[in-house]
């Protein structure tokens, strides 16, 4: 009996620690540099609507995440950096999609964290049109909506990675 007090003392300790989080399993892959953007048409928070469409011609950064998601928390803040240096820079689309989370728990943590990132919750068919395995996921897509760089969980992007990505895209 003190065992088993013992073993679910170390479950309920170890539950928390989580990095990358999964989606369930699958045998997909997610896009990678080379895949062109799939077709999608998302509603922002403030009720604009994101297509493919509307990406031709700039170079993009969509980034998937979770409010919950540890990584994530240590990723944010690069992408409200890049944002704040990019958002008025008519050439370049950063946006975010959250997963699997209810529009009040997101704005909340905006609010917490003063970001001001464009972001859509959950939009309709994401996770498979994106091929999103895990979060943070970040494509980084040129002006022909060909992703040139894709990015995981580990190690996070960094603000300058990013711009750097951005930056050589704009060139092209």
């Amino acid at each position: 009996m003190r065992l088993l007090g013992y073993c679910i003392a170390l479950i309920l300790f170890l539950l928390p620690i989580e990095g990358c989080v999964s989606e369930p399993e699958t045998d997909i892959e997610p896009m990678a540099a080379g895949d062109m953007l799939p077709e999608f048409s998302w509603t922002i928070a403030d009720g604009s609507v994101l297509s493919r469409q509307n990406l031709q011609g700039k170079v993009s950064v969509i980034a998937f995440f979770r409010t919950t998601c540890p990584d994530c928390k240590k990723e944010l803040p690069h992408l409200q950096e890049l944002y704040e240096r990019y958002k008025s820079d008519s050439r370049v689309t950063i946006v975010l999609a959250s997963l699997n989370e209810e529009a009040s728990a997101v704005l909340d943590y905006w609010k917490q964290n003063g970001f001001s990132m464009p972001y859509a919750i959950h939009p309709e068919n994401a996770i498979d049109v994106f091929r999103v395995v895990c979060v943070p996921q970040i494509y980084v897509s040129d002006k022909r909506n060909v992703v040139r760089f894709a990015h995981f969980d580990d190690p996070i992007a960094t603000t300058a990675e990013l711009e750097a990505e951005i930056e050589s895209l704009l060139a092209d």
